[in-house]
């Protein structure tokens, strides 16, 4: 009986550099896969043409990297790994992004109140992460017009009032 060898981690690099080096890939769902180790930065390169990343449950560490390029995101999945550090502010030059999903990392920062700005945001997941302070963003009422779920729970934040964030439709 013949037992194939597991492929080498260079062999996966190889494979993945090659499918994300598309220049017309729209989606890049990697989830579930048990990838360790920092995120590679040839997987959040933005050309202008990805609107999906899903790196989600799987064991990746370190920082989100900032997204060079242009970008034209509306999902962004990195539920479930261990990624520390801060939220990278140029999410908020994402002004299509729909979806952000940062759930179950260790990311230690403040509440983003720099994500009001994306209009098209509609479902925000910040799930237990080491995020702290305010959400009521320098003490105005935010309106999220299009946040139809956001799920902030088992973080340090203070002034969490009903009225600190306005959802839906005014």
């Amino acid at each position: 009986m013949l037992l194939a060898k597991p492929p080498t981690y260079a062999l996966i690099v190889n494979i993945l550099v090659t499918l994300c080096n598309s220049p017309y890939l729209q989606v890049r769902d990697l989830s579930n896969n048990s990838l360790t180790a920092r995120i590679p930065k040839f997987l959040i390169v933005m050309n202008g043409t990805l609107i999906i990343l899903d790196l989600a449950r799987n064991k990746l560490n370190g920082t989100i990297h900032t997204f060079p390029g242009l970008c034209s995101l509306r999902t962004l999945d990195l539920n479930g790994n261990s990624l520390q550090g801060k939220l990278p502010k140029y999410l908020a030059n994402c002004g299509k992004l729909n979806n952000l999903d940062i759930g179950d990392n260790h990311i230690h920062d403040q509440f983003p109140c720099w994500l009001k700005n994306i209009s098209t945001l509609g479902f925000l997941v910040l799930i237990s992460n080491k995020l702290h302070g305010s959400i009521k963003c320098g003490g105005e009422r935010v309106a999220w017009t299009h946040l139809q779920i956001s799920d902030l729970v088992s973080n340090n934040f203070s002034g969490l009032q009903c009225h600190s964030l306005k959802l839906g439709r005014q």
